[in-house]
């Protein structure tokens, strides 16, 4: 039974909660923060972010294409993008490993997401 609220409406529910730990990295800096989630809005967390965010677990090569994950506007380098990292851990037990790749333009709305806006 879950005690705190989730972090997307900010309510307590009934049922488990998935814990995320977003990481935001550019130029060696990393934003990161740990976020109680409740199962439904796990779930559409994760439908949102169906094809913007590659599941490690099915990526096996790094990715080498320099454009956003999400909006696919191409960069120079890998490294003009901000990267983005997402553990999940889903009942406290089962981990997902997300990452992408975001532009300049589609990192402010996924850190706003995510409340870790600059």
């Amino acid at each position: 039974m879950a005690t705190v609220p989730c972090f997307r409406h900010g309510s307590v529910q009934r049922g488990r909660v998935s814990t995320f730990y977003p990481a935001f990295i550019k130029d060696g800096v990393r934003d990161s923060k740990k976020l109680p989630i409740c199962m439904p809005c796990t779930r559409e967390l994760a439908a949102a972010h169906a094809t913007d965010w590659l599941d490690q677990a099915f990526t096996d090569s790094p990715v080498e294409d320099p454009s956003c994950t999400r909006c696919g506007q191409l960069a120079e380098t890998l490294s003009a993008l901000t990267r983005f990292f997402c553990t999940v851990y889903v009942d406290g037990k089962t981990r997902r490993d997300y990452m992408a790749y975001y532009c300049d333009s589609c990192v402010s709305d996924a850190r706003q997401e995510f409340s870790l806006a600059r």
